[in-house]
């Protein structure tokens, strides 16, 4: 299920991303904020199936 749906919203930003391009009028703080969050979702879309859920649990910064 968390496949599917890191696939949509990946699918879905892009989307965003493509419609934003070429408006000369876009919010640029919006178009960032979307690029972001496709950087985030794809590498969430490279993790290895087997990594632990709770593998930056160490990591400081990061809540456990």
């Amino acid at each position: 299920m968390n496949d599917y749906i890191n696939h949509e919203n990946i699918r879905r930003y892009k989307k965003l991303i493509a419609i934003g391009e070429g408006d000369p009028h876009r919010d640029e703080a919006r178009h960032q904020t979307l690029i972001r969050l496709l950087a985030e979702e794809e590498a969430k879309h490279t993790k290895p199936n087997d990594w632990p859920d709770d593998v930056e649990a160490g990591v400081p910064g990061r809540r456990s």
